[in-house]
């Protein structure tokens, strides 16, 4: 009797188990685990680099040639009471400038110029010889820059300042240079050239300035062309560097 009673509770357990096993289970449903606050983002500063200074440059120029030495030339003959005439032809020309070297702020490149001498004087001023016909003359040269790039003044003004060496060659001379051809029994066709030019620029437009420069052509005692000087002028004139 005991075995018929072990027997039945073991089919109502079995038939418990699988009644159990139809129903659908369901979990509780826990809270999600919640992380601490990161860590606040520390800003690293983005430092950004300096722009690269400019590496080219042109200058468009002009002015009106003197009849007179370097030295009153580069005063714009406001010193000279001496003479008759201080000025005969005329130049315009352009200049391109490439920087090659830096450091600090001096600068060292190389230019190439060209320019057209132009006017009615083909001899002066000893002795006069005019044109009715527009006379041209030229000019080729090229040389070595060396250049400070100068300092701001009041916050307003950048002055610079810079030096060309090197040659230049003519189609022909005119005005007071062909008449020290003459005196001199010289050849100006074949010179050296020199520049000397102060510049002025503004923090809003760095990169355009207004230039004066010195333009002289010399075969410097007789070195070349068996010349003194060739041809002064003092020259104005607007650069764009980029």
């Amino acid at each position: 009797m005991l075995g018929g009673v072990l027997r039945g509770v073991s089919s109502l357990g079995a038939l418990i188990a699988c009644a159990l096993g139809t129903i659908p289970g369901h979990t509780a449903d826990l809270p999600g685990r919640i992380d601490p606050d990161p860590p606040p983002t520390v800003g690293v500063p983005i430092i950004a680099a300096a722009p690269a200074p400019p590496q080219y440059s042109v200058l468009v120029f002009g002015g009106r040639m003197s009849t007179t030495d370097i030295y009153s030339t580069a005063l714009w003959n406001l010193t000279r009471s001496d003479i008759n005439q201080a000025y005969d032809n005329w130049i315009v020309g352009v200049a391109f400038q490439r920087d090659i070297w830096r450091w600090n702020k001096f600068v060292v490149g190389a230019e190439l110029g060209l320019a057209d001498r132009f006017g009615h004087y083909e001899r002066c001023c000893d002795v006069i010889v005019k044109s009715s016909n527009m006379l041209h003359s030229g000019e080729l040269w090229g040389g070595i820059v060396l250049r400070h790039e100068g300092y701001l003044l009041f916050n307003a003004v950048q002055i610079g300042a810079g030096v060309i060496g090197g040659f230049s060659a003519v189609t022909k001379s005119i005005g007071r240079e062909r008449e020290r051809e003459i005196t001199q029994g010289g050849n100006a066709l074949f010179l050296f050239y020199m520049g000397a030019e102060l510049t002025f620029s503004t923090p809003a437009a760095p990169n355009l300035e207004l230039v004066t420069r010195l333009h002289h052509r010399s075969g410097a005692s007789g070195i070349l062309g068996g010349m003194s000087e060739g041809y002064n002028v003092s020259v104005f004139g607007l650069r764009w560097r980029f």
